[in-house]
């Protein structure tokens, strides 16, 4: 077992109102942290609002003396003294705001990205205090300082990459694409999607690196092979060359390359790194090509950080509380390398659970006094010393909130069943556009955001009467899982009916909404797109060989491809192709091709 030095949040109190320092509400007071020094927090518990992990959540400053750490749960940024191992200050933000990724500007100060607001925050690390917010995008996710142009980019999931100079005007490139990270590397700007896991190297014409696919041995005489899906998280390692951390998802007739007999028991298909259908992936690409992609034993790979070397990289997975750290140089592309245990790991509990001490990391960063990582839960950072050190000692910095209470359909929506969870397929509680086979039938990933608890029947189909059915058609027959109860069940639909509806994309010219809307009923839309949720919940016929239950359109621009099998890459496909959509889903043949561009305009303003 390791040495464990564990530094108390100190007293002193640093209150905001919206983007306005008040004041300190409370006077520094000296306390005994274990020789750790002084610092700041806040002395009231955070509110506590349980939202989808979202990740990357450490931002190192200050040549790595300082981390910034975010909380998007409670609302709350963290300034850490990595050198001292101390906590140096706490930062409430406003209810909602949801701090992720940051990054440091010129002035030694740090951005964060609000993902609640549509802001960016610009944070002192000296004094700990929030400067101001300033509004961006819709729901900023990636951010980058760009040094040549003097200039930060926001890479947005509604598509948009912002552009914001110090001096000059701010710049909007719109996407077609829910955009992840942005990096910024001699002088050039990548930026990374999200579902479709694709970098993106951003210039007059932009051209597109898609993450490797790796076709895998046959299983039961059927070709499996996975395909890239769910770029978490996409980070600079120098001279031009990127790190992604995303998922793999099988291609191909699950049935016919399962593991196992029906009733499924056990995961579809196994490997060394202990996973099954969506594997988790570590891929660097250079400015031109891939340089190698391999798997790691981390489900859900939330982050993932490059030493200042460069001679090794950490990830995090949150699902099974892994923190996974291998050499960046020479592995292979096909590797099936599941990682090497960290230096001087926390052992696990006499039951064999991950460790208290790590938690469910969530963040990661090479700092000047280690490794650090960020737990969700119990929030707190720990930093492991480098091989080197003269003194083995982990020190672990409680943050706020240690004592809530964990939420149990959180836990269960994200916990790792056999090497995937529920956010495997529905990152961030919404749905990873993958498109499955069963028994022979293709099978597009359903949406859950938007109040799933309202959508009932379940299922492509409308088969599934329940949540509780649906759990066990899914997490229990075919992940491997155990049923939860049904005080579980529960806290499950609960923590899923608050996901809300992805936001629209801002547009260079506004959506005529009236004229959209009477192109939509005038092609019979309305008919089972209807009320607030643009659904009747009912299983309807469509011209095709099954009824379909009918999905909500809310937020329909945010889910290619479309329909039940994905057939339609664009919205302009399914109104194209009546194969794809059905010869009873709405007549589109009678609009003109105007009326045909205000309702796909319309749709997506949704």
């Amino acid at each position: 077992m390791p040495m464990l030095l564990r530094v108390s949040p100190p007293t002193r109190v640093v209150c905001l109102t919206a983007a306005v320092v008040l004041a300190a509400c409370a006077p520094e007071a000296p306390i005994d942290n274990g020789g750790g020094g002084g610092g700041g927090s806040v002395a009231s518990k955070a509110h506590r609002t349980t939202v989808p992990l979202l990740g990357g959540t450490v931002t190192t400053a200050g040549g790595g003396d300082f981390a910034v750490v975010s909380d998007p749960e409670r609302d709350l940024v963290y300034v850490i003294d990595a050198k001292a191992g101390r906590l140096h200050g706490t930062i409430r933000l406003p209810t909602g705001s949801q701090p992720t990724r940051g990054v440091e500007d010129a002035n030694g100060q740090v951005r964060v990205a609000l993902r609640g607001t549509g802001q960016v925050a610009t944070i002192s690390v000296a004094t700990a205090r929030l400067i101001r917010n300033d509004s961006v995008c819709p729901e900023p996710r990636g951010l980058a300082w760009d040094g040549s142009r003097n200039a930060l980019h926001v890479a947005c999931a509604s598509g948009e990459l912002v552009t914001i100079p110090t001096v000059g005007s701010t710049t909007v490139r719109r996407f077609d694409q829910d955009l992840r990270d942005v990096v910024v590397s001699n002088g050039k700007v990548r930026v990374s999607t999200f579902r479709s896991a694709m970098l993106i190297d951003v210039s007059e014409t932009p051209s597109f690196l898609p993450l490797p696919s790796i076709a895998l041995p046959a299983v039961a005489n059927q070709p499996a092979s996975f395909e890239p899906s769910v770029a978490w998280r996409t980070v600079s390692g120098g001279d031009g060359v990127t790190v992604t951390a995303h998922q793999r998802s099988v291609q191909g007739d699950i049935d016919a390359i399962r593991v196992g007999l029906a009733p499924v028991v056990v995961p579809y298909y196994t490997n060394p790194c202990d996973s099954s259908v969506v594997r988790s992936v570590i891929t660097v690409a250079n400015e031109k090509d891939v340089i190698s992609s391999f798997e790691v034993g981390a489900v859900l790979p939330v982050d993932v950080a490059v030493s200042p070397d460069r001679t090794e990289l950490a990830v995090v997975g949150a699902g099974n509380s892994a923190v996974v750290r291998v050499p960046l140089a020479g592995q292979p592309v096909a590797g099936g390398l599941c990682g090497v245990v960290p230096a001087r790991p926390p052992e696990p509990d006499m039951l064999g659970r991950p460790s208290a001490t790590f938690g469910q990391p969530v963040g990661v960063a090479y700092v000047s006094s280690g490794l650090l990582v960020h737990s969700r839960s119990p929030p707190r950072v720990v930093i492991v010393p480098p091989q080197t050190a003269s003194r083995p000692v982990n020190v672990v910095i409680d943050l706020e909130g240690t004592d809530d209470a964990e939420d149990q359909g959180f836990r269960l929506f994200h916990t790792s069943s056999r090497g995937i969870s529920c956010a495997s397929c529905h990152p961030e509680g919404l749905e990873d556009g993958h498109v499955w086979t069963f028994f022979g039938k293709q099978r597009r990933t359903q949406a859950l955001a938007g109040g799933i608890s309202q959508s009932a029947p379940f299922h492509w189909k409308g088969d599934l009467p329940n949540l509780t059915s649906l759990v066990g058609d899914t997490f229990v027959a075919r992940m491997g899982g155990t049923m939860p109860d049904p005080t579980q069940i529960a806290a499950l639909t609960t923590f899923l009916d608050q996901i809300p509806v992805p936001r629209v994309p801002t547009r260079a010219q506004p959506v005529d909404m009236t004229k959209g809307r009477a192109a939509f009923e005038k092609a019979g839309c309305h008919a089972c797109h209807s009320g607030a949720r643009f659904t009747n919940d009912s299983t309807m016929a469509i011209g095709l060989d099954e009824t379909w239950q009918v999905p909500s359109l809310r937020g329909v621009s945010r889910r290619a491809p479309f329909m039940h099998n994905g057939c339609a890459r664009t919205m302009d496909d399914r109104f194209k192709d009546p194969s794809c959509g059905g010869r009873s889903h709405g007549d589109v043949s009678v609009l003109d091709d105007t009326e045909k561009a205000q309702l796909t305009a319309y749709l997506g303003q949704l």
